[in-house]
This record gives C-alpha cells, structure tokens and sequence, in this order.
C-alpha cells in the first residue's frame, strides 16, 4: 500500500508547482485510446466513472486482498478532515510527477491488471486521465491558469472538485517592481448535494492569506460570524493574517475558459 502524509502542522505554506511528466511506467497498459484526456473531459461534470470501475473491481477483490482496499484509504474524504489535506496533497504529488503506481501502490496495478479484460481497460483509461492530468500541470488552460480535477470519496460515491491555480508577481521586472512577494491565487470549485456550486478562492501572499467562500445560497449573518472567527483562530495559530469574505451572486463565481486549452490540443 502506498505511503500516506499525517496532518500538516498549522500555518504550513504548500506550493504548487508543474513538473516534466515522467516516462510511462513499464507495469501499465498504454492509455485508452492512446491520447491524454483532454481537459474539457477532465473539468467537466463532477462525477469520477474512471475512478468508479476501478474501485468497483478493487472492492469485489477485497475479500480476498486487503491490499485492494487502497481507494479508500488514499482518497480525500471530506468525513475526515484530518485525512483529506494530506490525501490531497498525496494525489496532486502523484499528477505533477506522472506517477499513478506510486498513488495506488504496485499491488492495487496488479489486482487490476489480474481481474482480466475489464480491469486492463480500466487501468488503461485511469492511464489516460492521469497523463492528461499531468499534461495539463504543464500547459496552462487559459491566462496563466492551470488545472486538476481531483477524485473526493463522498458517502460512498466517488466525485470530481475542480482545482485552478496560478502563481502572481515576483518573475517578471515589472511585476517585481510592484511587490518582491510572490502570491498564489487558487479556486476550489464543488458541487454539494444540498448546496449546489460552492467556490472557494484563496490568495496567500507573504503570511497573508485570504479566503473568498462563494454560494448561492447565502449564509445567515451568525453563522459567517462564526466561520470567520473559526477561519481567523486557524490563521493565527499559524501566525497568519488575513479574512474570509463571503458572496452569493451568480456573476462573482470565477470561471476559468478551457475551451483556449481544448483548441490548443485539437491543433
């Protein structure tokens, strides 16, 4: 089974950054239908059906393998706030280095390598979601943006949230002229159930670091207060500064343009 993170201390800063996408793994099968996916396939809709049949085939293999249990271990699981930062972390590690064995550990290939056809083709297409994940880490989808969709175990089901990141300032002379810190702007986007579209858009700068939570619905002027407060005890113990603001209108949601990402794959 493969290595997991224990919870990160308060106040740690995490970078995002792309890295060259490594060669193709000796125990994998070739991507289905030999291209990555695109990234119109990858952030679009929020259900994982690659990552469904995979585990559909490790849970029936369970009873006899513990090793197959693995999906459930190494996905992020919003029941399990101390797990789901460093599940997290642990998958996009794994995206930005090409590397899907050392995500679901050598075991997990085998049992679906054995399981015949059916597992083949799975293995194959979660193949062929992992390098157009990868591939996406290095080509920016639209005005400096990048991209991941990132599988959630939700009750039971696995999901899709989507992930934008970008790095601002501190490369270029004019950019360094208007401030010598560097900052990373990033955009969570989920579908919940009984919320609908949630965005959440962060900015850390320095030690600051901001957090814009958007709804449709809003929330009630006692219950922001209480998320603020919570929100700023969790930024000061990592002597952080910053604040959360919350919106609700349907214009102020972020959406970031793939269709320049698709146009570029399709040339």
């Amino acid at each position: 089974m493969p290595a997991t993170a224990g919870p990160l201390p308060p106040g740690t800063q995490i970078q995002l950054m792309p890295l060259a996408q490594q060669a193709h793994h000796p125990s994998l099968p070739p991507a289905a239908g030999g291209l990555p996916a695109t990234a119109a396939e990858l952030m679009g809709g929020w259900t994982g059906p690659v990552f469904d049949e995979a585990a559909q085939i490790l849970s029936q293999a369970a009873a006899h393998d513990p090793a197959a249990q693995v999906l459930n271990a190494i996905l992020p699981r919003p029941a399990s706030p101390a797990q789901m930062t460093p599940a997290l972390l642990f998958f996009i590690a794994a995206v930005q280095s090409g590397d899907m064995p050392g995500w679901m550990g050598e075991k997990a290939v085998n049992i679906l390598r054995r399981d015949g056809a059916r597992g083949v083709e799975a293995l194959g297409r979660m193949v062929r979601d992992f390098s157009g994940l990868s591939k996406m880490q290095t080509e920016p989808l639209s005005q400096d943006w990048r991209g991941m969709a990132i599988p959630m175990l939700v009750q039971g089901e696995i999901q899709k949230i989507h992930l934008y990141y970008r790095h601002q300032g501190g490369e270029r002379e004019e950019d360094r002229e208007e401030s010598k810190e560097r900052s990373t702007r990033f955009i969570f986007d989920l579908n919940l159930s009984r919320m609908g579209d949630v965005q959440l858009d962060g900015l850390m700068k320095g030690t600051r670091f901001d957090l814009i939570l958007r709804t449709h619905t809003p929330f009630s002027h006692t219950m922001q207060a209480v998320m603020r407060r919570k929100y700023l005890d969790v930024l000061e113990a990592g002597n952080l500064g910053g604040d959360l603001a919350f919106q609700t209108r349907k214009d102020q949601f972020v959406k970031v343009d793939i269709r320049q990402a698709a146009m570029q794959t399709s040339v």
